[in-house]
């Protein structure tokens, strides 16, 4: 054989070697997970991610996380945020972006863990939490227009009702129904004292909802901190406010804390050309009403509390 049908065998050996070995990584890389590993979130189906998020809910402890930086969705430092965001199309032709914020930090309805929590970045929508109109002529706070807390208001049955229609199919098809945690009556003298000390035990303050979409609580995004002025007025409400979950992955690797403006909390109306940040809802309860995230990304609790049927922006969680 001439030289030159050596060389031909030779690069197709070559090709054929090359050709194994990218399936052999693609193969392994299916293997681990059944997803190949893609660049971004954005590459990612939903149906890829639930079957992520099922992997990532069988792992224990650091594997977890180990997934998430297999899947390039966290960082080598295990930062959630090296994935980047998720575009959303909505039904009414707007566009939102979604984050990762946690992993194994919700619990589904059959008891698992829900591997994959996202957050909205951007408002999709402006509401009251609750339809009090005639608040203005009640007669004092003490009428309790966030009576029932979360599990009662009417914004939870809009998310979970009609905003759930406005969402892709694929999405729409792997969103997990989860177990949250809530306030369900306002801070009042039956409840609080004067000196702020509870007058019934935090636990039966809280209450259990089942939600595919949901508003965060404090302690989920900031944490509660025994040294803010509310705490201070009330002290003791913050083992109420403790109890409706754990701060998210994301913004405990930030060190977002619940008195300063932060980036990472400030949210804008999808399809607001201007972008201009908007405050926006929680669902804990704080004296008559519910905590809101302020325009700068800080949260308000007590200082500047409106009425729940006061329109203010819709940022919604979600799990798969």
């Amino acid at each position: 054989m001439g030289q030159g049908g050596i060389i031909r065998r030779m690069r197709h050996g070559a090709s054929a070697a090359l050709a194994g070995l990218a399936l052999l990584c693609l193969m392994t890389a299916c293997s681990q997970g059944g997803v190949p590993v893609r660049d971004s979130l954005e590459a990612y189906s939903w149906e890829e991610l639930a079957s992520m998020s099922a992997e990532i809910s069988q792992a224990e402890g650091d594997e977890a996380l180990a997934i998430a930086k297999r899947y390039r969705l966290a960082d080598e430092g295990g930062r959630l945020d090296a994935g980047g965001s998720k575009s959303v199309a909505l039904a009414d032709g707007g566009e939102a972006h979604v984050a990762l914020v946690g992993l194994n930090q919700d619990v589904r309805e059959d008891g698992a863990t829900a591997g994959m929590t996202f957050a909205f970045l951007d408002a999709v929508g402006v509401r009251s939490m609750n339809n009090n109109a005639g608040f203005d002529e009640l007669s004092s706070a003490d009428d309790f227009d966030a009576a029932g807390g979360w599990p009662a208001c009417e914004l939870r049955d809009w998310l979970n009702g009609d905003f759930v229609g406005k969402l892709p199919d694929d999405l729409r098809n792997v969103l997990a129904d989860v177990e949250k945690p809530s306030c369900v009556v306002p801070q009042r003298e039956t409840v609080v004292d004067d000196a702020g000390a509870l007058l019934t035990p935090a636990s039966s303050l809280i209450a259990t909802s089942v939600d595919k979409l949901w508003l965060p609580s404090v302690v989920e995004l900031t944490g509660v901190s025994d040294a803010s002025p509310a705490a201070g007025e009330y002290p003791e409400w913050t083992s109420v406010l403790r109890s409706e979950g754990a701060q998210y992955q994301l913004f405990a690797d930030a060190g977002v804390s619940e008195t300063e403006p932060n980036e990472l909390l400030a949210r804008s109306l999808a399809g607001d050309g201007e972008g201009k940040p908007r405050r926006w809802w929680l669902r804990s309860v704080e004296e008559w009403t519910f905590a809101s995230v302020m325009a700068d990304g800080s949260v308000d609790r007590r200082e500047h509390s409106v009425p729940s049927g006061t329109a203010q922006a819709v940022v919604p969680f979600f799990a798969v």
